[in-house]
């Protein structure tokens, strides 16, 4: 086994931005993730902390912004397991106090954001922090070098990936605050961040990087704010061999920026839902496990998982959230094959094959095993539609009652026209129901072009 070496430290933020340390972001890790709210909420408990700014700095109490977790050893280079968020966001407020602040404050206000290269010893210039190479160059540009937040400034927010986004809007965010502070209180300000402000660095020293990926899963399990993604990528992309995993994270933010945190997390879910055919029973992670990827046994490579599952149905899903369905045919009247109108109070789902039939029912005869049941009972082709919220006492009785009572209106007909057809037949079969699945599948796929 490995020989690992866990240590922490408390260090200011001049030490984390100086020569001791080179961070990196693993490819493991989601791209930058916070907004507004939690940009705003670090400066305000700044502001806060500082006070009325009258006191002499080394006389203000320090100040703990929280922790960050590292593999490291004894050189400066530093992987990232915990704490991206808060140092990119310290490092665009860093670079926000530079562009407002005096002139002869501003050399030292960027040597905490990147080591100066030197032309006559070789040495190259070096940032210190480098994000996920998809955000590295952007980073830099923008952020890190001289007069990039002047540019930043021109980027139109919607064109940009969610990531770059939320470095752009939380940085120019730090500009309107900190344009309504005086000259002599962004010196404050910035001397108190660099010499006041403390973070605690939990250095962990392995030479390997499986030892690596554990400590992220046993984080992860520790209730960090991780996405299911998030936790699935470092467990996908660690079993992938070293010098394919470069290539299989790009495609996996690829993905992740096309579609948007949000959505790329719903696939997830769907994916879940497709390859298990019922509904959720257990934790996410152990479904997605057992019926998508690996499986048990395990069915694919993990590169297979990426190119063939991931790819193809994030661009299935991103094609269906994407196209505007305001004008022409929609899906309802599709089909419905006729005007549909669903303006009522409450619409509910309900399943025609209840999803516990009775022992004694005349459901178990037509769908005679649990196997089978399971098969068909939450098909699209066996839904309708109720103009009322569901009844339990009617999921469970035989298809004749079950369309007199509770599939029709008091005139005797149904509201919609999908439930309508459902009345048109005399007994509910798997056969009639694979048809019917058939028939709605071929209208929405006809519809939206699949």
């Amino acid at each position: 086994m490995s020989k690992m070496n866990i240590h922490g430290s408390e260090f200011p933020i001049k030490k984390i931005f100086s020569d001791d340390f080179v961070f990196t972001i693993p490819v493991y890790q989601r791209a930058y993730a916070w907004t507004i709210e939690e940009s705003e909420e670090l400066f305000q408990d700044l502001i806060r902390a500082i006070g009325d700014a009258e006191e002499a700095i080394e006389d203000i109490s320090p100040y703990f912004l929280g922790s960050i977790v590292l593999i490291k050893g004894d050189e400066p280079d530093a992987q990232v397991v915990d704490g991206q968020q808060r140092l990119a966001t310290l490092t665009m407020l860093l670079a926000a106090l530079r562009s407002l602040i005096k002139s002869e404050y501003v050399d030292g206000l960027t040597s905490f954001l990147c080591e100066k290269g030197n032309v006559i010893t070789g040495t190259p210039k070096r940032y210190r922090l480098q994000l996920r190479s998809r955000d590295a160059q952007f980073f830099q540009k923008y952020i890190q070098d001289e007069g990039g937040i002047g540019e930043l400034k021109g980027l139109q927010g919607p064109s940009l990936p969610e990531s770059q986004r939320n470095i752009r809007d939380n940085t120019l965010g730090f500009i309107r605050e900190l344009q309504k502070l005086s000259a002599d209180y962004l010196i404050k300000l910035t001397q108190f961040i660099i010499n006041r402000c403390f973070l605690i660095v939990v250095s962990v020293s392995t030479p390997d990087l499986d030892s690596a990926y554990r400590i992220f899963s046993v984080l992860n399990s520790r209730g960090l704010d991780l996405s299911y993604p998030d936790i699935l990528k470092a467990e996908i992309i660690n079993t992938i061999p070293i010098e394919q995993r470069e290539d299989y994270s790009m495609k996996w933010e690829g993905i992740e920026s096309l579609l948007g945190s949000e959505i790329f997390e719903e696939l997830f879910f769907h994916l879940r839902a497709i390859f298990s055919k019922e509904r959720l029973r257990r934790g996410m992670i152990e479904e997605f496990h057992e019926y998508v990827y690996p499986r048990h046994p395990q069915t694919s490579t993990p590169q297979d998982f990426i190119d063939n599952i991931l790819v193809r149905y994030a661009h299935a899903l991103n094609y269906i959230v994407k196209t505007n369905y305001q004008h022409g045919t929609s899906a309802k009247s599709k089909l419905s094959e006729g005007t549909a109108t669903y303006e009522y109070q409450t619409i509910s789902i309900e399943h025609v094959l209840p999803q516990r039939p009775a022992p004694d029912s005349k459901w178990v005869k037509s769908f005679p095993s649990k196997e089978v049941r399971e098969k068909y009972v939450h098909r699209l082709g066996n839904l309708v539609l109720l103009s009322r919220g569901k009844n339990i006492r009617a999921e469970n009785i035989d298809f004749d009652f079950k369309k007199r009572q509770y599939f029709t209106t008091d005139g005797g007909i149904s509201p919609f026209v999908l439930t309508s057809q459902v009345l048109q037949h005399r007994e509910w079969t798997p056969a009639i129901i694979e048809q019917r699945q058939n028939e709605l599948i071929g209208a929405l796929k006809q519809l939206w072009r699949l």
